[in-house]
């Protein structure tokens, strides 16, 4: 980004409304270094992956007319889900990749990569990364316990904090967190939260659990900036 990211250019709108939002020091130097306008859809229920997933499709396919109903069939028929809620980042990855977006995505370990990330949010790629919310959304540590999915589609320096924007189904308005705490609730999602496993409610859990190869821990979904 150059000197056109200021508060006037309409295309970061959200960006600055987001800063205000979240109280970011106003006296700290605010240099967006990438951002990819990504529109909010809500969610209903727990399908925080799938919802985050028609947030991607409707921003990189032009004219896309996918509808959240038809990525939830597909994703009941491939028996990756039952009720909405998706588990498994590589399955998240294989319902766009193979139903969507020809191999445009990979699963990589998002604690491990976290320098590849960078680099992806700067060439104007996008993130879909799975993390443990708060009551106001942002990343915590609850072991997995609140394990909810976000679209990271930007990335601004302030000072020398590295900070992501981020879109989810649980709010219209886009959220700023910093990078250190994504990654440390990422690095954390182990368990599958018990209140959820003592429910009525079935729900499709990797036998590895959260934290296993095929769950959620140190994972993270790559978008490419383009088809």
């Amino acid at each position: 980004m150059d000197s056109e990211n200021t508060e006037e250019n309409p295309l970061f709108k959200d960006v600055y409304e987001a800063k205000q939002k979240y109280r970011i020091c106003p006296h700290e130097k605010f240099d967006i270094l990438s951002y990819v306008p990504v529109k909010s859809i809500l969610q209903k229920g727990p399908q925080c992956g799938l919802v985050a997933v028609q947030m991607i499709l409707n921003t990189i396919i032009p004219n896309c007319d996918i509808t959240i109903e038809q990525i939830f069939e597909k994703a009941k028929t491939a028996e990756y889900t039952l009720n909405g809620e998706m588990f498994s980042t590589r399955n998240l990855s294989k319902l766009m990749n193979d139903c969507y977006l020809n191999k445009n995505l990979g699963v990589v370990s998002f604690g491990t990569f976290n320098e590849q990330c960078i680099d992806h949010l700067k060439s104007g790629g996008l993130l879909l990364v799975p993390y443990d919310a708060d009551g106001n959304h942002s990343p915590c540590l609850k072991k997995g316990h609140k394990a909810h999915w976000a679209v990271i589609n930007g990335l601004v320096l302030v000072g020398e904090k590295l900070l992501v924007t981020a879109r989810h189904g649980k709010s219209k308005h886009l959220a700023i967190w910093e990078l250190d705490e994504l990654l440390a609730s990422n690095s954390q999602l182990e368990e599958f939260s018990p209140d959820r496993n003592a429910s009525n409610v079935p729900y499709i859990v990797p036998e590895s659990g959260l934290g296993g190869p095929d769950g959620l821990k140190n994972l993270c979904i790559f978008i490419k900036p383009s088809l």
